[in-house]
């Protein structure tokens, strides 16, 4: 009977953390996908909301390094000026099926295959990359630590 209370305990247990961290896992890509909202949407107070106040970030674009206080903002303002200066206009981004979704405890890593769409002086463009996300979960949720984008 011990042996049985032990077994039911510990498929319990399994289910239960297995629960858990498919919750976070729901969670982790929910924030990655709000924030792709944000972008497409050019909703900078939403995207920034979903980062991290010292994230770090590194993209395909001059300076190529964002971080410390701010470094969202300031992404988002130098992704702006970049793209006026090149002429870039009616962006969108669209997410595949994730890669690889990490969690373990309170961080997850997760990548991302996308296709970025936009006109470059009235020209189509279409650009696919990795979008490679780490995430902290903190009180309010899972908040964007650091990203990457790799084009393919």
């Amino acid at each position: 009977m011990r042996g049985v209370v032990l077994l039911c305990g510990a498929v319990i247990a399994t289910v239960l953390t297995a629960s858990a961290i498919a919750s976070d896992e729901i969670g982790v890509t929910a924030t990655i996908h709000r924030y792709i909202e944000g972008n497409n949407k050019n909703d900078q107070d939403l995207a920034n909301a979903l980062c991290d106040e010292q994230a770090v970030i590194v993209d395909i674009f001059p300076p190529y390094l964002w971080q410390g206080a701010g470094s969202c903002a300031q992404w988002w303002n130098d992704a702006n000026a970049y793209d006026v200066k090149n002429g870039v206009t009616e962006q969108l981004v669209t997410a595949d099926k994730p890669w690889h979704v990490d969690v373990s405890g309170d961080r997850a890593y997760v990548a991302v295959p996308v296709k970025y769409t936009y006109k470059q002086k009235g020209k189509p463009v279409t650009e696919t990359a990795i979008w490679t996300f780490i995430e902290q979960k903190v009180a309010p949720g899972w908040r964007i630590t650091a990203w990457t984008w790799a084009r393919q």
